[in-house]
């Protein structure tokens, strides 16, 4: 694994002749969330490159947010990111480009595990592999994140009047969600961008609605992190609390050969007791390699 840090931009990498290190705990420019320093991503310029491992094919997908994970004891800290979604292909054909019957394709990524998950028209455990876990290294030759920040500080919104004003004002919004698991004794903080925010000044209120969002199972009972992920809807409107919904298999309301169907499906709402937090950028203009 290999980083560089070059105007603004975080790269990290593996590969299969590199050495492993982890370049997400450098000193960047940084929020504090609980004496915990981290850097605030634009995440509509950041990505991750995959490659084959016969190196014919090479696949950019943006990036949508980022879960981080910090085991209290031994201070052990993990990054995920979620990758855009997209559609199963027929790769650089000459006819057909999209598969039929097709389905959603995404994944969580750290730097060294992955989880992919397709999504069918209904849940189809038999037909395809919906959820999919690995190394990097053994479906991949390598893999990059290329992570950019703003090139202006960020500013922490911290009176309803501020996220108004910078919602009113079109500025880039960045969210923190904080929560903390006392039976595992880990913490978890979500950091996403604000696609939707409504508000009304008339009633001095706001409320977020955004995602989707990596959302973690505390009660998974699988080894690796990358596997304990659901994905959600995060929404609040305050500084604290409010409710996710969740991405599970839902049945469908048929009858015949129907019957039993389920599709995945954002449709479990649950409250969260969670600390959230709101950036904005003043000055949005970014900063990218030359």
């Amino acid at each position: 694994m290999f980083f560089d840090f070059f105007k603004g931009d975080l790269i990290f990498a593996r590969s299969r002749s590199a050495k492993s290190s982890h370049p997400l705990s450098s000193s960047l420019s940084t929020v504090s969330t609980d004496n915990i320093s981290l850097p605030l991503y634009d995440y509509s310029n950041s990505y991750i490159l995959v490659s084959t491992l016969d190196h014919s094919s090479h696949s950019r997908m943006q990036l949508d947010s980022r879960c981080v994970v910090i085991q209290h004891e031994s201070e052990k800290r993990n990054d995920f990111f979620l990758g855009t979604s997209c559609k199963s292909e027929i790769m650089y054909s000459d006819r057909w480009l999209f598969r039929d019957p097709n389905f959603d394709f995404c994944g969580i990524w750290s730097d060294s595990d992955y989880l992919i998950m397709r999504t069918a028209v209904t849940c189809a455990p038999k037909r395809i592999v919906e959820l999919e876990p690995g190394k990097i290294l053994e479906r991949y030759s390598d893999s990059k994140l290329h992570l950019r920040k703003f090139a202006t500080k960020e500013r922490l919104l911290t009176t309803i009047q501020e996220v108004i004003d910078s919602t009113e004002n079109n500025l880039p919004l960045i969210g923190r969600t904080r929560i903390r698991d006392e039976k595992s004794q880990t913490t978890v903080i979500i950091e996403y961008p604000i696609r939707t925010m409504n508000f009304s000044g008339r009633r001095d209120r706001f409320q977020v609605d955004t995602g989707p969002v990596l959302w973690p199972n505390f009660e998974a009972t699988s080894q690796r992190w990358v596997e304990k992920f659901r994905l959600a809807y995060l929404g609040y409107n305050t500084f604290s609390d409010g409710e996710v919904v969740l991405r599970v298999p839902t049945s469908i309301k048929a009858s015949g050969a129907d019957a039993g169907l389920k599709a995945w499906h954002y449709s479990q709402i649950e409250s969260i007791k969670a600390d959230h937090e709101i950036f904005c950028v003043d000055e949005p203009q970014v900063v990218f390699v030359q």
